[in-house]
Formats: structure tokens, sequence, C-alpha cells
């Protein structure tokens, strides 16, 4: 949002690899690169990120979009329920984890 609250309409995309080093902490984890960040939402997209490179703004990382699915984590609960006879997305889980 703007200053003013107001919103240009236009989304922003921060750098994937900022991102995933504030949310997973792989730095102090001593995580090399290439790393594979796979979003799992109404769909699923997975992203490559390599090594940082230097741009007149500073080093950033760079990515590639490497693949993905319009299917995602809504299809997984709908196909889970219906196939299993549960309610929830944690008892889907808990299936899985039994290996049911």
């Amino acid at each position: 949002p703007s200053p003013g609250g107001a919103s240009s309409g236009k989304a922003v995309m921060e750098d994937p690899a900022e991102y995933v080093r504030r949310t997973v902490h792989l730095d102090t984890l001593g995580a090399r690169k290439p790393w594979l960040v796979v979003n799992v939402g109404s769909g699923v997209s997975m992203l490559k990120i390599d090594e940082q490179r230097t741009v007149m703004h500073g080093p950033v990382s760079t990515y590639k979009r490497v693949g993905g699915t319009p299917l995602g984590g809504g299809t997984f609960l709908a196909l889970g329920c219906l196939l299993t006879g549960v309610n929830s997305h944690m008892e889907l889980i808990e299936l899985a984890e039994r290996g049911d």
C-alpha cells in the first residue's frame, strides 16, 4: 500500500531468495544454493534459486520458475476427503503420517 493507505493495484514480487532466507532461516542452517522452493496453494509453483549476482541496486539472487501445476492444496483436500471420508486437512495429514 502507498503511504496514504491506497493500493496501486500492482503486485510487487519480492526477491524469492530473500523471502526464503527470512522465513526459513536457511543461511543460519548452512544451506547452500541452489534451492528449490515449492509453494503449494491453490496451485503449485516451483522456483530454482541460484547464487547471487550484483546489479545496480546491489546483490540479488537469480531465480527461475522451473515448473508448476494448477492443482494444489485445494485439490489435495477435496480428493482426500472424498476418497477417505475424513473432514479436514489435519485428518488427511494424520492418515498420511500413518501410511494410510
